[in-house]
């Protein structure tokens, strides 16, 4: 599993989108921004584009935010979700969260306010898919060329090796995507 930084604003308001988009190149350049107005093509665009992030508005004509979210929940659970609506009511953000959301944001909060959920939920997204990194290459017994020169037959040197070999791994593509 790859570290993306591909993040999805889902919303009906053309403006509202380019100004997110925006917002986010500008802040967060490392993160790709993709923009979708039509909610039923959502869980397709996710898939398509490997996206680990969505920011999805309520209020959609096509596909209500709240059936969509529970549909983003079902079919990749692995994405991260921030709400972001102009509803600021602490029954729905409750939930929303009880639904699987990762954050909830009202849209009339500041831009400072969004990038900081923003990249908090991208941290804990690199994180995790680096856990799920070292934790495959452990498990799955990846070539450890690098350790061809020892000769052991003690299966514990054999899991620590494996284990160097799949952090050597982590490390080496995090600081590369920097």
């Amino acid at each position: 599993m790859k570290l993306t930084r591909n993040i999805l604003v889902i919303d009906d308001e053309t403006r509202w989108l380019r100004t997110i988009n925006m917002v986010l190149s500008r802040h967060i350049p490392e993160a790709c921004t993709h923009t979708c107005e039509n909610s039923r093509q959502a869980l397709q665009l996710i898939a398509d584009l490997d996206i680990a992030l969505v920011l999805l508005d309520l209020n959609m004509p096509l596909l209500d935010g709240h059936q969509l979210l529970r549909d983003i929940r079902d079919h990749a659970p692995y994405v991260r979700i921030i709400v972001v609506t102009g509803l600021n009511d602490t029954e729905v953000a409750v939930e929303c969260m009880k639904q699987g959301a990762y954050d909830f944001i009202a849209k009339t909060s500041s831009t400072e306010q969004l990038l900081l959920c923003v990249r908090r939920a991208m941290e804990v997204i690199g994180l995790e898919r680096n856990y799920h990194r070292i934790k495959d290459g452990f498990f799955n017994r990846k070539s450890l060329r690098a350790f061809d020169p020892l000769l052991t037959t003690d299966i514990k040197m054999h899991d620590c090796f494996t284990y160097a070999a799949s952090l050597s791994e982590s490390c080496e593509y995090y600081f590369v995507r920097r």
